[in-house]
């Protein structure tokens, strides 16, 4: 009797995870972050797969925030594989990246194994051609 009820709580516990689990999946709104960004903002997408890579990333962030403090003073981490930015989903396919979003709109995307000089000259170029327009 006690290896039926224990067999039968077994098979209960099974079956509410399974239930709580696949009501889960059943959602159709597009997974990931929503960002609304009228000032820049700068998201840095990192997962563990990769951490020399996003050093690179980070060192360059560090070196161009005495250059563009208000510009960099908020890096966002996501540790998500989307992002949705004014409705529009935009989706990565290597890490770590990095977007500069300004006015809603992606101004610049780095991704993948880059060297910090590529991230730093990307990131500077677009950071002084934003800051000149913004300046008039």
């Amino acid at each position: 009797m006690k290896e039926v009820t224990c067999m039968t709580f077994k098979l209960s516990a099974v079956f509410m995870m399974a239930v709580v689990l696949l009501t889960n999946c059943g959602s159709t709104k597009p997974q990931g972050i929503t960002i609304q960004a009228i000032e820049k903002q700068v998201l840095l997408f990192s997962n563990d797969g990769n951490t020399r890579a996003e050093e690179l990333y980070y060192d360059a962030l560090l070196d161009l925030r005495t250059e563009f403090p208000e510009e960099l003073k908020n890096v966002q981490i996501i540790h998500q594989s989307t992002v949705l930015i004014n409705n529009d989903l935009i989706e990565l396919h290597s890490y770590p990246a990095l977007l500069l979003v300004e006015n809603n709109k992606v101004v610049a995307k780095i991704e993948g194994t880059v060297s910090k000089q590529q991230i730093t000259e990307q990131l500077k170029q677009t950071l002084s051609m934003n800051e000149s327009y913004t300046a008039q």
